[in-house]
Protein backbone atom coordinates (compact mmCIF):
# COMPACT_ATOMS: atom_id res chain seq x y z
CA UNK A 1 0.00 0.00 0.00
CA UNK A 2 2.76 2.43 0.91
CA UNK A 3 4.76 1.61 -2.21
CA UNK A 4 1.67 2.10 -4.37
CA UNK A 5 1.08 5.51 -2.82
CA UNK A 6 4.41 6.89 -3.97
CA UNK A 7 4.20 5.32 -7.41
CA UNK A 8 1.32 7.61 -8.39
CA UNK A 9 3.57 9.80 -10.48
CA UNK A 10 7.25 10.25 -11.23
CA UNK A 11 7.90 13.35 -9.05
CA UNK A 12 6.37 11.63 -6.01
CA UNK A 13 8.45 8.52 -6.66
CA UNK A 14 11.66 10.51 -7.04
CA UNK A 15 11.18 13.19 -4.38
CA UNK A 16 8.53 11.76 -2.06
CA UNK A 17 5.64 13.54 -0.43
CA UNK A 18 7.77 15.74 1.81
CA UNK A 19 9.31 15.37 5.24
CA UNK A 20 6.60 14.79 7.81
CA UNK A 21 3.98 13.85 5.22
CA UNK A 22 3.77 10.28 6.47
CA UNK A 23 3.36 11.25 10.12
CA UNK A 24 1.46 14.52 9.91
CA UNK A 25 -0.81 14.09 6.90
CA UNK A 26 -4.53 13.68 7.59
CA UNK A 27 -4.84 11.03 4.86
CA UNK A 28 -1.58 9.15 5.50
CA UNK A 29 -0.55 10.06 9.01
CA UNK A 30 -1.20 8.95 12.55
CA UNK A 31 -4.67 10.47 12.78
CA UNK A 32 -5.58 9.87 9.15
CA UNK A 33 -8.00 7.61 7.37
CA UNK A 34 -5.11 5.58 5.93
CA UNK A 35 -4.52 4.10 9.36
CA UNK A 36 -8.17 3.23 9.85
CA UNK A 37 -7.99 1.05 6.72
CA UNK A 38 -4.82 -0.74 7.79
CA UNK A 39 -4.58 -3.81 5.57
CA UNK A 40 -0.92 -3.79 4.56
CA UNK A 41 1.00 -2.46 7.53
CA UNK A 42 0.33 1.26 7.27
CA UNK A 43 0.59 1.58 11.04
CA UNK A 44 3.47 -0.83 11.40
CA UNK A 45 5.50 -0.01 8.33
CA UNK A 46 9.26 -0.05 8.48
CA UNK A 47 11.44 3.03 8.53
CA UNK A 48 12.59 2.33 4.97
CA UNK A 49 9.03 2.66 3.68
CA UNK A 50 8.40 5.81 5.72
CA UNK A 51 11.63 7.37 4.44
CA UNK A 52 10.77 6.36 0.89
CA UNK A 53 7.34 7.95 1.18
CA UNK A 54 8.70 11.17 2.68
CA UNK A 55 11.92 11.78 0.72
CA UNK A 56 11.54 9.53 -2.33
CA UNK A 57 14.19 7.55 -4.14
CA UNK A 58 16.37 10.61 -4.72
CA UNK A 59 16.36 11.45 -1.02
CA UNK A 60 17.10 7.85 -0.10
CA UNK A 61 20.04 7.77 -2.48
CA UNK A 62 21.38 11.04 -1.00
CA UNK A 63 20.98 9.57 2.49
CA UNK A 64 22.83 6.41 1.40
CA UNK A 65 25.63 8.52 -0.10
CA UNK A 66 25.89 10.50 3.13
CA UNK A 67 26.14 7.32 5.22
CA UNK A 68 28.75 5.99 2.76
CA UNK A 69 30.75 9.21 3.11
CA UNK A 70 30.54 8.90 6.91
CA UNK A 71 31.83 5.32 6.77
CA UNK A 72 34.76 6.27 4.51
CA UNK A 73 35.70 9.26 6.68
CA UNK A 74 35.57 7.16 9.85
CA UNK A 75 37.64 4.41 8.22
CA UNK A 76 40.33 6.88 7.19
CA UNK A 77 40.43 8.42 10.66
CA UNK A 78 40.71 5.02 12.33
CA UNK A 79 43.44 3.96 9.90
CA UNK A 80 45.46 7.15 10.53
CA UNK A 81 45.78 6.46 14.27
CA UNK A 82 44.89 2.78 14.82
CA UNK A 83 45.93 2.59 18.50
CA UNK A 84 43.90 5.50 19.84
CA UNK A 85 40.59 5.51 21.67
CA UNK A 86 39.18 7.50 18.78
CA UNK A 87 39.84 4.55 16.44
CA UNK A 88 37.72 2.30 18.65
CA UNK A 89 34.85 4.79 18.44
CA UNK A 90 35.33 5.03 14.68
CA UNK A 91 35.11 1.26 14.26
CA UNK A 92 32.00 1.11 16.47
CA UNK A 93 30.32 3.85 14.43
CA UNK A 94 31.28 2.10 11.19
CA UNK A 95 29.65 -1.10 12.43
CA UNK A 96 26.52 0.77 13.50
CA UNK A 97 26.37 2.63 10.18
CA UNK A 98 26.68 -0.63 8.23
CA UNK A 99 23.83 -2.17 10.22
CA UNK A 100 21.52 0.81 9.59
CA UNK A 101 20.12 -0.44 6.26
CA UNK A 102 19.16 -3.74 7.87
CA UNK A 103 17.44 -2.02 10.78
CA UNK A 104 15.72 0.44 8.47
CA UNK A 105 14.35 -2.41 6.37
CA UNK A 106 13.03 -4.54 9.23
CA UNK A 107 12.19 -2.14 12.07
CA UNK A 108 11.00 1.32 12.95
CA UNK A 109 14.45 2.56 13.84
CA UNK A 110 13.28 6.14 14.37
CA UNK A 111 11.28 4.94 17.37
CA UNK A 112 14.54 4.22 19.19
CA UNK A 113 15.21 7.88 19.93
CA UNK A 114 17.81 7.24 22.64
CA UNK A 115 19.81 5.04 20.26
CA UNK A 116 19.64 7.66 17.52
CA UNK A 117 20.65 10.47 19.89
CA UNK A 118 23.64 8.42 21.06
CA UNK A 119 24.63 7.61 17.49
CA UNK A 120 24.40 11.16 16.15
CA UNK A 121 25.98 12.78 19.20
CA UNK A 122 28.85 10.27 19.16
CA UNK A 123 29.26 10.83 15.44
CA UNK A 124 29.44 14.59 16.03
CA UNK A 125 31.97 14.10 18.83
CA UNK A 126 34.16 11.86 16.69
CA UNK A 127 34.12 14.23 13.72
CA UNK A 128 34.94 17.12 16.05
CA UNK A 129 37.93 15.18 17.39
CA UNK A 130 39.05 14.28 13.88
CA UNK A 131 38.86 17.94 12.81
CA UNK A 132 40.69 19.07 15.96
CA UNK A 133 43.50 16.57 15.38
CA UNK A 134 43.84 17.57 11.74
CA UNK A 135 43.95 21.25 12.69
CA UNK A 136 46.60 20.58 15.34
CA UNK A 137 48.68 18.61 12.83
CA UNK A 138 48.47 21.46 10.31
CA UNK A 139 49.53 23.98 12.94
CA UNK A 140 52.43 21.77 14.01
CA UNK A 141 53.56 21.43 10.40
CA UNK A 142 53.81 25.21 9.99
Amino acid sequence: YGWQLIQRDTPTLLFGMGIGARNESRSLGIIGSGLLEDHYGVTSSTSALVLMQEIGLFGLSMFALFIGWVIVALWRAARDDPHSDLAVLCYALILFSLCWPIWLWYHQIWVFSVTMMLYWSTLGYVFNQIYSRQSAQREAAR
